[in-house]
């Protein structure tokens, strides 16, 4: 039988004889373990980094969107809406923050 790669379709196929017979099953085809990039010591520290950067995305992108709005709104409208501003894209990246830790 030619080895067929089934990728992410199947973990394992197995050959399970008929009840009654003496014959074992058998494994026709096992997919192979990925090897894990990076130590392990360090995967903890990588998600964290990465959940903050896109944290500091998240405020970054509402940021300019908001300072966008506002200038649009007014004349230097950015100025008088900068405190707001600047404290909803927080509270947007802390809600994003948040994942990494519950």
């Amino acid at each position: 039988m030619d080895s067929v790669d089934l990728g992410r379709v199947a973990r394992r196929v197995t050959i399970v004889p008929p009840k009654g017979t003496e014959a074992s099953p058998v494994v026709v085809y096992e997919r192979k373990k990925k090897k894990k990039k990076g130590t392990f010591l360090f995967r903890r520290m990588d998600k964290m980094v990465r959940h903050a950067m896109e944290a500091e995305r998240a405020y970054a992108e509402d940021y300019l969107r908001r300072h966008a709005k506002s200038n649009a709104k007014q004349k230097d409208g950015w100025v008088r809406d900068g405190f707001y501003n600047n404290m909803r894209a927080g509270q947007k990246a802390m809600k994003e923050f948040k994942k990494i830790l519950f």
